[in-house]
Formats: C-alpha cells, sequence, structure tokens
C-alpha cells in the first residue's frame, strides 16, 4: 500500500509575511539642517516548523552646517542590528 505525501507542502509555506516600518524627520533651521530616520524589517522564515527569522533595526542622523557660502561641514552617525535566527545552525559557536 503506497501513500501520495507531498513533502513539499508539509514543510514550506507558500509565502512569507514581512513587515517593515520606517520615520523619517528632517528641519531646516537657518542654516542647519539635520535628518533622523529609523527603520524596522521583521520576515518569517518559509519553513512550517521550526522556522528562521530575521529582524533588523536601523537608525540614521545626519547634520550639515553652512559655515558661509563657500564651505559647510556634514556629519553623520549610522546604526543597524540585525538578528537572524537559524534553527539548524550546527556548526557556529
Amino acid at each position: 500500500f503506497y501513500t501520495y505525501m507531498d513533502w513539499y507542502d508539509e514543510y514550506i509555506n507558500d509565502w512569507a509575511p514581512q513587515q517593515n516600518q520606517s520615520l523619517s524627520i528632517n528641519d531646516v533651521n537657518g542654516r542647519t539642517n539635520y535628518n533622523i530616520a529609523l527603520g524596522y524589517l521583521h520576515q518569517d522564515g518559509m519553513m512550517k516548523i521550526n522556522s528562521d527569522n530575521y529582524t533588523r533595526y536601523n537608525a540614521n542622523i545626519s547634520l550639515t552646517s553652512a559655515l558661509n557660502k563657500f564651505i559647510s561641514v556634514r556629519t553623520g552617525v549610522m546604526f543597524t542590528r540585525s538578528d537572524y535566527d537559524k534553527p539548524f545552525n550546527y556548526g557556529s559557536g
């Protein structure tokens, strides 16, 4: 007796949900411009059982100031954190 089993359908999802949010604030105050940007991304994996997940957080802050008509100074800071949950990662650590 033989029963057909679709193993791909048993273990793999048809789709993987993803969410992405971002917030950006820009302003000009006299000779100074600033930009603040924040972001978040989350994506579930394709496996139905013991799936992987990816999450990323990022921030960007920049400031530009005009000293005179010819010279301006710009500075910025970027931050990114990525978390990747790999359930079958046996080789690390």
